[in-house]
């Protein structure tokens, strides 16, 4: 298994966790996780996941940290596909902020060297696994709070207007509207 972090998370207690959990089978560690996932980091990442022949990562983080496990994730692995016919590795997302990237099949990388972002959807990077635990997200600064919540909340509202929804959609993300903006101000206000 491949631990996929950001540098501020690696020394938290969330990642200590995780480390024990998954004791002997992690095989090696990502924490190189940089903003709007650069392609080099992907790249890096890959190569790690590469040389220890990952099946699964495990991405803990916000939208940065699990859109690196999905650019490895799009890179076949010489052991991940048996057995499964896949040739990938499995991801696992943990996410600490509300980027909402664990339910998404949108994959996307900024090349620095070309000043742009390309985005790429595929259903292959949805996580096979996502994991929610409201203690993760206890440390946020309220402006990462606020910004990433705001982004959920964007989800929410495309989630009603998007073409060929599923019916059972618009009441969950009115719901989920309903929610971020009654916890919301709370939370700001709180800290936590």
């Amino acid at each position: 298994m491949l631990f996929v972090c950001t540098p501020s998370l690696k020394a938290s207690s969330h990642a200590a966790r995780i480390r024990s959990s998954l004791g002997s089978r992690l095989a090696a560690e990502f924490t190189e996780v940089e903003p709007h996932v650069p392609r080099e980091t992907v790249e890096a990442a890959r190569a790690i996941a590469a040389k220890h022949q990952i099946e699964v990562v495990v991405a803990l983080g916000g939208g940065s940290a699990i859109g690196v496990g999905k650019g490895i994730v799009l890179s076949p692995s010489p052991l991940a596909g048996e057995g499964r016919g896949g040739g990938s590795p499995v991801l696992i997302a943990i996410p600490t902020t509300y980027a909402g990237s664990e339910m998404t099949p949108v994959f996307g990388t900024t090349d620095h060297a070309q000043g742009r972002k390309s985005v790429r959807r595929d259903d292959a990077v949805l996580p096979k696994l996502a994991i929610y635990d409201p203690e993760v997200t206890v440390d946020l600064s309220a402006e990462l709070t606020a910004s990433t919540a705001m982004n959920a909340l964007a989800h929410c509202v495309e989630a009603c207007y998007a073409r060929e929804v599923n019916p059972l959609v618009p009441p969950v993300a009115l719901e989920g509207i309903r929610r971020i903006v009654r916890s919301l101000p709370l939370c700001i206000a709180n800290g936590r």
